[in-house]
């Protein structure tokens, strides 16, 4: 969803392009600052699209860990549908609240960007 997030993890601006993927709804994870999407037949989830290489999908693999699962998904951009890989939340951990954008960005972005180095075991 954020660029600046985007480049901490991968080292560099990728492209990315609006996105929905329906059926699936985000929220909070209870704890936690950052989102989780979760199957739900009535919801539909905004995000980005972005364009990756092999070598940065397997970053982010790392990054997301073993809470979530990668998924080949369908997601519609600029009114067409197309595949799209997604990290659908997989982990016993609790969801609370819906998973606010304004809210992260202004009280949790800073902090979750100093922290993808210990993420990435750097």
């Amino acid at each position: 969803m954020f660029p600046e997030v985007v480049k901490a993890v991968i080292g560099k601006q990728l492209l990315m392009k609006d996105a929905v993927l329906k059926g699936y709804k985000r929220y909070k994870v209870e704890n936690g600052e950052y989102p989780a999407i979760v199957k739900d037949e009535d919801s539909s989830v905004t995000g980005k699209l972005i364009e990756i290489d092999k070598n940065g999908l397997k970053v982010l693999d790392s990054f997301e860990g073993e809470e979530y699962k990668r998924e080949t998904v369908l997601v519609e951009v600029d009114g067409k549908s197309q595949k799209a890989e997604a990290y659908i939340w997989k982990s016993n951990q609790k969801l609370s609240k819906t998973w606010s954008l304004e809210e992260f960005k202004e009280k949790h972005i800073k902090k979750f960007i100093e922290s993808i180095p210990r993420r990435l075991g750097k």
